[in-house]
């Protein structure tokens, strides 16, 4: 479930409470903004939460397996500058029992299990007012260097823009979990920071232990 809400330690995701406190906040912005999909909605929260959360022992700072995207704000919500849209076949088509992939999916966050060096992504955000934005990578968690290009674009309401987003684990642990951030940022003074999560793996490769060859 995607999702929640309230008070400080609700996470995005993982609580049975989560649904219908979403599903009251996606209702108004469905009434505000009567033509975004449902994708859109989804998106608009979850672009501008915070993430600023702790894990039940109230000191350690969540990480994105506890929080999801963060704790939803309905009010940064309604002004979000970027939403992110998303169609039903792309869904199904991206269904791993189908040979589908779903890091391909244009979703507000990105994950990579198996990170060989460098991972990339492509996604792509449209504006709802006409802003200047920069784009930039969050590192939460020490070597994991993320890149945006491009680093500066403009935007009218309506237009898009496609981000390829590129992780380089060179420096990072082989099988450590890695967690950053895609920050976007308007020259707008009423329009919120876009946040997108980015979780990577790194990995060694998938070489066999073994090769034995009989010639």
């Amino acid at each position: 479930a995607t999702g929640p809400a309230t008070g400080d330690y609700v996470a995005i995701l993982g609580t049975s409470m989560a649904s219908p406190h979403v599903a009251g906040a996606a209702t108004l912005l469905a009434q505000a903004n009567p033509s975004w999909t449902p994708a859109e909605i989804q998106s608009a929260l979850m672009l501008t939460t915070t993430q600023t959360m702790r894990k039940e022992d109230g000191n350690t700072p969540a990480d994105f397996f506890d929080m999801g995207a963060g704790r939803i704000n309905v009010d940064r919500a309604l002004q979000t500058g970027l939403v992110m849209n998303e169609t039903g076949a792309n869904y199904r088509a991206a269904d791993p029992a189908l040979g589908g992939d779903v890091k391909n999916l244009n979703t507000p966050s990105m994950t990579n299990a198996e990170c060989l060096i460098v991972c990339t992504w492509t996604r792509t955000v449209t504006a709802t007012q006409a802003a200047n934005w920069s784009a930039s990578g969050e590192s939460i968690t020490d070597g994991f260097d993320i890149s945006v290009s491009p680093t500066q674009f403009s935007l009218q309401a309506g237009q898009s823009q496609t981000l390829t987003v590129t992780a380089n684990m060179q420096s990072s642990n082989a099988g450590t979990q890695h967690f950053g951030n895609v920050v976007l940022q308007a020259d707008g003074a009423n329009i919120p920071d876009a946040r997108l999560p980015v979780v990577a793996k790194a990995s060694t490769g998938t070489l066999p232990e073994l090769i034995e060859i009989v010639a």
